[in-house]
């Protein structure tokens, strides 16, 4: 199952097919393939190569019992550009099984001809010529390896700031984070320095509702850092730590949340199994998969069905492609799309790998087959919700900003584009009501001028579409967003209130 978010303002349902990259992956009387697809509109998708029966304890209806299902966690790779996240991703399908030796040696002699043999790894999920002959991930490619006790689903985003709204989109469905880190000679500090995507993409990922942080520090192989006795160098390591663990606190993440390891991802190492001791004998933890399988993530106890909705295609029927936030969805569930309020049925579901199942649990990403209204009239950002979900459509809400980076200052009339959940909208800050302590949010004044990078304000939104959002106190994932404009991440913010859609003069200014 790949189901990245395509770019606003929705997906093309016309693509072409990219050769040469079907993965096979079977257990006990299981087959599955897809073929990766590239839609036009930034997105990938997988098609079906070919429905299977699937025998076993529920007696070949597909795994829809809960206790037959392994837990799915889906995670995203972040980091600047060139820190090693799509060759990390890649060695991980191979070291799992996910990928034919062919498949690999393909990828390999395709690097080895652009000059760039180190990067075979990274052509797993890099697939398209652009991002090939430009050397960086473009879009939030997907894919998914198994372990023991865990389906996970991997998101792999673009570093370069120029995709950072393909970022958000993957970080918008995952519960973990890995934050690659390069410990190359300077190219930490330039990821960590002002403009590095390190800092943005680690408050993004807070802002997104991603639940841990696994901070990877990569390429300790490399001369520059290496000991002159080959070994990886322990203080590299920890001169990273020290600078990069008191700013993930300063914004928000919780020491509990935070989980650190040295690996390499071009040798594999501390990926599948934990670090050899002959070349880093001061670190004794957990290889990242091995962290990945015991790492707890909160439950939700929401029985509302909630999937913002990625992707929208049509195939034999449409297909609706997100993370199911809360509650499940079974064949023949009667639905409801907003903020269209469109009702429609379940026929069919998918979870990754392309594997049918009978019902889909919360926090997995699911493939929904529907029926009852034209999918081409659905767009990214939408939400995939039980009828008494009792969620609200709004085009003018209040809400707290933090203002983390604005070239000018922010005044009555600023525009900008705001991120929430799987929506991408226009906005305008119509109204600021209140200036708020930074760091206790208490009251200081009100009706400020203006606001400035580092100011927390309470401001009232226009928004240039209904859209579904709601308080932060009463859902989060439906409640929290980001501004971006001038190409960058300008404020964060959590919503206060809604006003609801009663009618057609809604959007006046008042």
């Amino acid at each position: 199952l790949l189901s990245p978010r395509p770019s606003p303002p929705h997906i093309s349902l016309q693509g072409e097919e990219i050769p040469g990259k079907i993965i096979r992956r079977g257990g006990e009387g299981q087959s599955f393939g897809y073929r990766c697809q590239r839609l036009r509109g930034g997105c990938r998708v997988a098609e079906d190569l070919e429905k299977v029966k699937i025998s076993g304890k529920d007696g070949g209806n597909g795994r829809g019992a809960k206790e037959l299902r392994k837990r799915h966690l889906n995670i995203v790779f972040i980091g600047h550009v060139d820190a090693g996240k799509s060759t990390i991703a890649g060695h991980i399908l191979a070291l799992t099984g996910m990928v034919d030796e062919r498949t690999i040696e393909k990828c390999e002699k395709d690097a080895q001809a652009r000059g760039r043999e180190s990067w075979g790894k990274a052509y797993l999920l890099d697939t398209t010529e652009g991002e090939r002959n430009k050397g960086k991930t473009e879009e939030c490619g997907h894919a998914y390896f198994e372990t023991n006790t865990t389906r996970v689903t991997i998101l792999d985003a673009p570093g370069h700031k120029g995709y950072v709204p393909h970022m958000i989109g993957g970080a918008s469905q995952a519960d973990v984070g890995v934050l690659i880190i390069s410990g190359r000679k300077g190219e930490f500090e330039t990821g960590f320095d002002k403009g590095g995507q390190t800092r943005e993409h680690a408050v993004l990922a807070k802002t997104a509702g991603v639940k841990r942080l696994i901070v990877c520090v990569n390429k300790l192989d490399d001369p520059s850092v290496k000991s002159s006795d080959g070994k990886w160098s322990e203080l590299r390591y920890v001169d990273i730590k020290t600078k990069l663990l008191p700013f993930l606190k300063g914004t928000g993440w919780k020491p509990k949340d935070v989980i650190s390891m040295p690996i390499s991802g071009l040798l594999g190492e501390g990926l599948l199994k934990r670090v050899d001791p002959t070349i880093c004998p001061w670190y004794k933890g957990p290889s990242l998969i091995e962290a990945l399988e015991n790492i707890a993530i909160p439950s939700n106890t929401d029985t509302r069905v909630i999937l913002p909705i990625t992707a929208s295609i049509k195939e034999r029927e449409g297909i609706l492609m997100g993370k199911l936030e809360s509650g499940t969805i079974t064949l023949g569930d009667r639905l409801e799309i907003l903020p269209e309020k469109k009702s429609v049925t379940v026929s069919s579901l998918a979870i990754p790998g392309g594997e049918e199942t009978d019902k889909a649990l919360s926090g997995e990403a699911v493939r929904v087959g529907i029926s009852g209204v034209d999918v081409n009239s659905i767009h990214p950002g939408g939400i995939l919700a039980s009828p008494n979900a009792n969620l609200t459509s709004a085009v003018k809400l209040e809400a707290v900003l933090l203002i983390l980076d604005a070239k000018h200052v922010i005044v009555p009339g600023y525009s900008a584009v705001m991120h929430i959940h799987a929506a991408e909208v226009p906005c305008t800050v119509y109204k600021l009501t209140a200036e708020l302590n930074r760091r206790t949010g208490e009251f200081v004044r009100r009706h400020p001028q203006f606001a400035r990078t580092g100011m927390r304000v309470q401001a009232k939104i226009l928004l240039d579409r209904p859209t579904v959002v709601k308080a932060y106190k009463d859902l989060g994932k439906l409640g929290r967003f980001m501004l971006r404009a001038e190409g960058k991440t300008v404020a964060v913010g959590t919503v206060l209130r809604v006003a609801k859609i009663l009618s057609s003069d809604t959007k006046s200014k008042k």
